[in-house]
């Protein structure tokens, strides 16, 4: 989750919806914006009462698509890197049965994400993650788009 005061936003963050990259450039855009890594992940009725007052918005796109998009990087992580970071025990044993799935198992699983449901209630925006909608995010953000766009694409490679 990413708010801002002075431009009147939160950013409910639904996992695997380039969120990450739309949270590091508001960062960078936004000079007030505060990113509470604790609520990456929340829903609006678990943001504190003192910003639930801000104009909340949210990214979805299909939950199947959000399942992949999970598995492979899941399954990329635990390939790569989980030797060498630190982990815990949950994730490495989460990711370890997904690496053992192909991900039509895994799409049959009850292997979290479970749910993306709840990122949209209470939001006054929700935007769909098929359609590109990063202009639209900038004007509901109030930052200019080309530059949005500009950070986007870097924070995605990064």
């Amino acid at each position: 989750m990413i708010f801002s005061i002075d431009n009147d936003f939160v950013f409910l963050h639904c996992p695997r919806t380039s969120g990450t990259a739309i949270s590091k450039s508001l960062a960078v855009l936004v000079p007030d914006a505060r990113y509470d890594l604790l609520r990456k992940h929340c829903i609006y009725e678990e943001l504190p009462k003192a910003i639930k007052s801000l104009r909340a918005f949210t990214v979805l796109r299909p939950f199947a698509d959000v399942r992949r998009s999970y598995f492979n990087y899941v399954t990329k992580w635990y390939a790569e890197r989980s030797n060498s970071e630190l982990a815990t025990r949950w994730l490495l044993e989460h990711a370890n049965r997904l690496s053992r799935m192909s991900v039509e198992e895994y799409m049959k699983s009850d292997e979290p994400p479970t749910s993306v449901d709840g990122y949209q209630f209470g939001c006054d925006a929700v935007f769909q993650y098929d359609e590109k909608p990063y202009d639209a995010i900038a004007a509901f953000c109030k930052v200019d788009p080309v530059k949005f766009r500009s950070l986007l694409e870097v924070f995605r490679d990064s």
